[in-house]
This record gives structure tokens, sequence and C-alpha cells, in this order.
């Protein structure tokens, strides 16, 4: 039907979200909340129940016109939309998510996946989650959640998607060698959410380089939801590959102890013989090639390719010790400002480090004479 000169086209409720999840029959539904959405705009998920989530239930399966709505839905709905759960704006590009019953045990942790998703895709930055909860449910390990999530997109791009969570409550840790190749992930650390993130752009112990790495995984990669959006996880050969590597990584100097070996056999095992082909495709043949032995016997590890990666001389290395021999694989056009961040961290690192987001400039000062004064103690000690 046409509208008379001047007169304002009829508008149409629909839902939105950025991520959905219904809680009937999941253990937070017995205490009375229906539905847990991720609003449009900036800010913490919302819980419905009685009148609004029957309203947001109703304008996801049927967007309706506002002379349609009774007063009282009417009222329910332009308080959705302030909530930025419903819009009538034809202009907004973000429709309501497939509605879907948790999976994770802890449903704002599944929220995160969804809210990584959308923001990576108003940036057009490529995508690829990696670890927690996807491993379990492929069989690659026995626990089934993690205190985090893990993703992983082109390297650079992990700059952009951390500045671009900022406004949802994130804050970005950067570390002195950011933009060199020396960093495998940005860790982005939670406020409210409770939930940190690691940004991969790198995987330690491939060696191939980051572009072809990602391009391996993503060009292989599985369609999985969490709280109803689609995103994509590493097929199960490659992710077997990803958390082996993850499990035989050396911390500070620490080389990995019995379970963590017999956790990236697991793995290896579980996922057959696909895995020895994914672990040359990405050289991880290096660091694989003695639990692939164990797993497939030597004959089915013939001609495994096994370049040592770069980083995994500074890796193996402990202390102050650790950040000297990473220094020295940093190009010589970043090294100053490196060098410069690593004796005198920035005022974000220092309240990361210190665990104190008020603390005064004095402190901060003084922390970042301690810090400096026990590297060299360090060095000098040989340690």
């Amino acid at each position: 039907m046409s509208t008379g000169a001047g007169s304002r086209p009829a508008k149409t409720w629909r839902s939105v979200a950025v991520g959905a999840l219904d809680l009937v029959g999941h253990p937070i539904g017995e205490e009375g909340y229906e539905l847990l959405l991720l609003p449009i705009n900036a800010g913490a998920p919302a819980y419905l129940w009685g009148d609004g989530a029957a309203a947001w239930r109703r304008l996801l399966e049927h967007p309706a016109a506002d002379e349609t709505l009774d007063e009282h839905t009417s009222d329910v709905v332009r308080q959705l939309e302030e909530m930025g759960l419903a819009t009538a704006s034809p202009h907004v590009d973000r429709g309501a998510v497939e509605l879907s019953p948790p999976w994770l045990r802890s449903p704002q942790h599944e929220l995160v996946y969804a809210l990584l998703a959308e923001v990576a895709r108003q940036n057009a930055i490529e995508i690829v989650f990696i670890k927690g909860p996807a491993l379990h449910a492929q069989g690659l390990r026995a626990r089934e959640h993690s205190g985090d999530v893990d993703c992983w997109v082109r390297p650079g791009d992990e700059v952009r998607l951390a500045e671009a969570m900022v406004a949802w409550g994130w804050t970005p840790l950067y570390s002195a060698f950011l933009g060199t190749g020396v960093p495998h992930s940005l860790t982005l650390q939670p406020a409210e959410w409770g939930c940190a993130i690691d940004v991969h752009s790198r995987f330690p112990g491939m060696a191939i380089s980051p572009e072809v790495a990602f391009e391996y995984v993503q060009a292989s990669s599985e369609s999985r939801a969490y709280a109803g959006v689609r995103v994509q996880t590493p097929s199960r050969s490659e992710h077997a590959v990803i958390t082996a590597l993850h499990e035989l990584r050396p911390t500070h100097g620490r080389q990995p102890n019995p379970v963590q070996a017999a956790n990236a056999r697991h793995a290896l095992e579980a996922a057959g013989h696909d895995t020895i082909r994914s672990a040359n495709d990405l050289g991880a043949g290096y660091v694989l090639r003695q639990v692939l032995r164990e797993a497939y016997g030597e004959s089915s590890i013939h001609g495994l390719a096994t370049p040592r990666p770069e980083d995994w001389a500074w890796r193996s290395a402990s202390g102050p010790r650790r950040y000297v021999k990473a220094f020295l694989t940093v190009p010589w056009r970043h090294r100053a400002r490196v060098l410069g961040r690593l004796i005198w961290p920035s005022t974000a690192m220092m309240l990361s480090v210190e665990d104190a987001p008020d603390a005064p400039a004095r402190t901060l000062v003084l922390a970042r004479v301690r810090r400096f004064s026990r590297a060299v103690r360090a060095l000098l000690g040989g340690k």
C-alpha cells in the first residue's frame, strides 16, 4: 500500500542480536530466565524473561508492523529497541541470529565467540577459532572447557581486532615486541565479562610463514555454531596438530612434561593418519616428529619435512636471556623501539603486570626500576 505525500512508511520491527541463546531447559533457565542475548550496541549480555522474551521470540519468527502491535507489546518492543535487541531501521544489517540452546557449560563464554565473529565481520577480518571446546567436540581432548577464547587471524589483523574489542570491554596487553613477528598472540584482558581472549597471528612450532599457515587452516576449516552464529574452526587433523604444538611448546625454558606429551599424542592419534599430512603442510615436523613416530611408527613419517622453526631457539631459553635471544631476531628498523619498551614498559603493560589499575605514576616508575634491576642481575648471573 502506498503512502500519501509527506507521510512516513510504516515501521516494521524485527529482533536483532549479536548472539542468542535459548535457556529453556538449561540450569540457568530454572531461575526464571528464558533468553540470554548479546545486544548489537556495545554492552553486556542481557537476560530476558516474561513479556520481553515473548516479544523477542515473536519478532524473531515474524517481523511485525507497528500498527499490528497492541499498546503493551509496543511498549515492550520499544524497551527492546533501547536495549539494542530490536529495530525498525532497514539500515541495521545485523539481523537476528539463529536462536539455539547453549552447548558450552558457560553460556556467557559462548557469547564471546559470537561477539568476536561479528566484530571481525564488521572489520573485514577473516577469523578461525582454535583450541577451546571445539577440541572436545572433535574428540581431541578430554577436557570440555577452556578459561579463555583463542582465535587466529592474519598477521596485522590482531591489532585491528583488539582495538575494535575495546568498545566491548576488553583491554589489549600490547607486547614490547608488537609488530616484529616475535609475539604469536595478543592477549585481551576482560573487564566484567571475565573471559580473556588470545588473538593469534601465528602459531609457535610451524616452520612456514604465518600467512601460508593461516591459509592452510582456513581453507579446510569447518563450520560450527556458537550462540546461534556460524564460525570457522580447524579441521580435525589440523586442529590435532595445533593442540599438539601447544602441548609441546617450551614454556620459559621448561620442556613439556609427560602429561603434556601424552595429551599431544592423544590428539594426534585421535585424528588419525591425516595428521601426518597436516603436520607436513604446516611445517610442524621438527616439533612433532618424535610423537608422530610413537603414534604411527617410523615408516609412517618417512619423508616428513623437519625444518626448525625460527622461534624455537629463544622459546627454549628462560629468564631475561629469552628476551635477548628474541630481540636478536627483530629486524634492525624495530630494535630501538623494542629495546625502549623492554627497558621502560608502557603504562598499560605495567598496570597489568602490577594488577593495580589505580596505581599512581610514582608506583609504576618504581616498579619499572625494580623490574629492570632484576633483569640486569639475572643476566649478569647467567640466568
